[in-house]
């Protein structure tokens, strides 16, 4: 309304107000040009616009917005169906202003390790398991023959870690807030390499490096390029297995090396200035031309119930990209178990490591991308420079088989037989292609180069053309990164869910933020709006928390009827306005929301078909009273006590208008005849005459007159005319066979004292003479008038003077 204003007062001082300033002169300061002044003055007044609408919202429907997005998040907090009782963990809502963006989601980032697949809860390890069985006898025999790589190797798992040892009971128990590390400093324990903290030992200097075998390749020395090769090959099929994998690498320090290096990261630790930065660069000068030490691989189960959950959400049209540090099988194989990706999708792999590579390879995918669409689809892309976007041509994602050609294979038979009467007619067998969407899988060095601004939209392009986009060993930066790119770019409403330290980035990033509170402590759930301890929660809180805080319609319900209760007079224009506006609000939501929109346009959305399942749930009406009910308890128990001890004027008004009916009709009843009689025509129907006479008063349908008892002195005597002209008629009533008539008033006026005890002193009645049926006063009358009028004004003098 403010913007509709301000362009209609630009418009009136452009064409109307520059002519007129000589009478509403500009601000100095405003220019005087027509079209600058003009623009520059509608500017200014909207602000003024800004504070006089403001009070079109009512503070009330603030409160009461506030009020309802505080119970739907109560309602969060006590769903059972979000509580997971082994951990004794409940849905968390620590924000009430982002409920109704659940139900506009479309874009879902997710991590993979703790979110998607399982982490089970820390054990704790007790120094030298006896329980521990391991079956391969010959690693055992190279522990007792003092192997120096495989001393090595379980030195580096029990060296390098973030566990922390306790003491208990004698005994050492780790805690660690990651499973994996837990399990490999575990593993060590068992077999006899204890976790302890070594100060010096033989004079060496040893530094010990672990994480994604794509870093550690970079840091080893080109000499360990045959084994890492060999090492490649078993990571690869860890991968498939399912398992996470990590690579170690370690090298001997100089001792004079180490110092110089130790007092550079001391200075880069104090640095005022890119502290963060220097650190890393730091590290990265040491971490180099190391040796490889070997591999591990620690087992990656599905959490409960995600299969179900991706595939609800992607068939409510949200699109999932799943982010991770994991080697690239290892996320393949686990978005085809959890069903993120399915062997009916084209799915397409970026592993380039330089820029122009990643450039081509964008370009080559999209051009397949083109090619197929042509292929299965009645589509004509004219300009293939256009951003490709499936609802360019009318195409929804959820349904492409309602879009297909024909047949990509037909073959027709015709027969025309006749047998026993019966005739078989042409018969189709049909082999189509299945077609589930594309996917996308990118590695971490490729989307490095893909996030720069020179191919960034072409990334973005080909990822929101797919169902899926897989992320492989993205750092949380990348993470972050993703998740703004799609944001800035698209213009769509994110969420990120994620379970560790590493997923609080992308968190932040989005619209919404999702933590998954499990074994990798609280950082992802203290950085989040909504927590929860599994991925398949998600499916709830998005499509039917997220759906009843997306309709205002308690909140349309609630306003209306407070404006209702606060109403005196309830005329037929209200009732139509109070009852049309929230029917209104029910058909335009269910028209919206129902199939009514595809039929007319034949444009698939969201939530189609939702309203006529809300409407017809019993949930949806229960919690509909349910929160009007709530919502007017205060309001009625604040009326009440105001109107019954502070009442206000207006207040008192009311109440006495409302409940004195009784006396008001009435008064109404006692005036009436007073009013009716003096509305009626002072016109004799029995005399008229050319001049003002004393018939109107005989003819006026009442006679007035004072009683000659002090009793009845101030009560007036209404006389009706008629029977008085009835009684007398003989006297005075014309006669049609005399062309003259004479009514002796003097007569009349003694049976009027006689009869009815009418004083005729207080009668002023003159001669009347009808001539030929026309009444006219006589001269004695016409004197007589003029005499007691003038009599009059002498009184009225001799009053004022005294």
């Amino acid at each position: 309304m403010c913007a509709i204003m301000t362009l209609c007062c630009g418009l009136w001082e452009s064409f109307v107000g520059y002519n007129f300033r000589m009478y509403l002169p500009w601000e100095s300061y405003i220019s005087n040009d027509s079209q600058i002044g003009a623009v520059e003055h509608g500017l200014l007044v909207f602000l003024s616009y800004i504070i006089i609408l403001s009070t079109v919202v009512p503070i009330s429907l603030y409160i009461n917005v506030e009020i309802i997005r505080l119970i739907q998040s109560k309602w969060i907090d006590w769903d059972l169906k979000m509580y997971y009782e082994p951990y004794n963990i409940p849905a968390e809502a620590r924000t009430t202003t982002l409920n109704e963006e659940l139900g506009q989601i479309e874009y879902v980032f997710s991590d993979k390790t703790g979110t998607l697949t399982q982490k089970l809860k820390p054990i704790e390890f007790a120094e030298q398991d006896k329980e521990f069985v391991w079956y391969d006898q010959t690693l055992i025999d190279d522990i007792k023959h003092d192997d120096r790589n495989v001393h090595n190797f379980f030195s580096h798992l029990a060296l390098c870690h973030t566990v922390m040892p306790e003491e208990k009971d004698g005994q050492i128990i780790y805690q660690a807030q990651s499973p994996d590390e837990n399990a490999l400093v575990s593993a060590a324990c068992v077999f006899g390499f204890v976790f302890c903290v070594i100060i010096k030992k033989d004079g060496r200097i040893t530094l010990y490096c672990k994480g994604a075998d794509s870093k550690i390749k970079e840091r080893l020395n080109p000499s360990e390029k045959d084994i890492m090769a060999e090492t490649e090959e078993h990571l690869t099929k860890f991968a498939n297995d399912g398992l996470r994998t990590l690579c170690l690498a370690w090298k001997d320090l100089d001792e004079i090396e180490y110092r110089r290096w130790a007092e550079k990261l001391n200075q880069a630790k104090t640095s005022m200035d890119r502290r963060e930065e220097k650190v890393n660069d730091t590290y990265e000068e040491i971490e180099t031309n190391m040796k490889l030490l070997g591999a591990t691989g620690i087992e990656d189960k599905l959490q409960d119930g995600v299969p179900q959950c991706i595939e609800r959400l992607i068939q409510a049209g949200i699109k999932i990209w799943v982010l991770t540090g994991d080697k690239a099988e290892t996320a393949f194989n686990i978005g085809l178990s959890c069903r993120l990706l399915t062997n009916e999708m084209e799915i397409y792999t970026i592993e380039e490591e330089n820029e122009n590579d990643v450039m081509k390879r964008l370009d080559q995918v999209r051009n397949e991308m083109i090619q197929k669409i042509k292929q299965l689809f009645n589509v004509n892309i004219e300009d293939p420079t256009k951003r490709l976007d499936w609802k360019d041509w009318g195409i929804d994602e959820m349904k492409f088989d309602q879009y297909r050609k024909a047949s990509c294979s037909v073959e027709q038979t015709n027969h025309n037989q006749r047998n026993n009467g019966f005739t078989t007619m042409n018969t189709y067998s049909q082999n189509q292609e299945q077609f589930e969407g594309f996917g996308l899988l990118i590695t971490g060095q490729a989307l490095a180069h893909a996030l720069t601004d020179k191919i960034k939209m072409k990334f973005l392009e080909l990822g929101t053309m797919c169902k899926t986009v897989v992320c492989c060993r993205v750092t949380p930066l990348q993470k972050g990164l993703v998740v703004e790119s799609v944001m800035q770019n698209e213009k769509k409403i994110t969420l990120a869910i994620g379970d560790g330290a590493n997923d609080v980035p992308m968190i932040q990033k989005a619209h919404i933020g999702i933590g998954i509170s499990g074994q990798e402590g609280r950082q992802a759930v203290l950085a989040s709006d909504f927590s929860f301890a599994q991925f398949r929660y998600l499916e709830r809180l998005l499509l039917v928390h997220g759906r009843w805080s997306y309709l205002p319609t308690i909140v349309v319900i609630v306003v209306n009827l407070q404006n209702a209760l606060e109403a005196w007079y309830w005329t037929g224009l209200y009732h139509f306005t109070l009852w049309g506006t929230i029917l209104a609000h029910f058909l335009f939501h269910f028209a919206l929301y129902s199939r009514i929109i595809y039929q007319v346009f034949q444009t698939n959305y969201a939530y189609i078909g939702v309203a006529h399942t809300v409407l017809s749930t019993g949930n949806f009406w229960f919690t509909l009273f349910l929160t009007c009910a709530i919502l007017f308890l205060p309001m009625f128990c604040r009326e009440f006590v105001r109107m019954r001890f502070m009442p206000t004027t207006t207040d008192k008004a009311r109440l006495n208008q409302k409940f004195r009916n009784e006396e008001k009709a009435a008064f109404v009843a006692y005036i009436a005849p007073q009013l009716r009689h003096r509305k009626r025509s002072i016109r004799s129907g029995y005399a008229f005459s050319q001049q003002e006479g004393w018939g109107e008063l005989i003819a006026s349908g009442q006679l007035q007159v004072k009683s000659t008892s002090r009793a009845q002195s101030s009560q007036a005597s209404y006389v009706k005319s008629g029977e008085i002209m009835q009684s007398f008629s003989s006297n005075w009533m014309p006669n049609p066979e005399q062309s003259t008539t004479v009514i002796n008033t003097d007569e009349i006026a003694r049976k009027l004292e006689v009869v009815y005890g009418i004083n005729s002193e207080s009668i002023r009645i003159s001669t009347i003479v009808i001539h030929n049926g026309e009444a006219n006063a006589d001269d004695h009358g016409r004197r007589r008038r003029r005499q007691l009028h003038r009599e009059k004004q002498e009184i009225d003098i001799r009053d004022q003077h005294n």
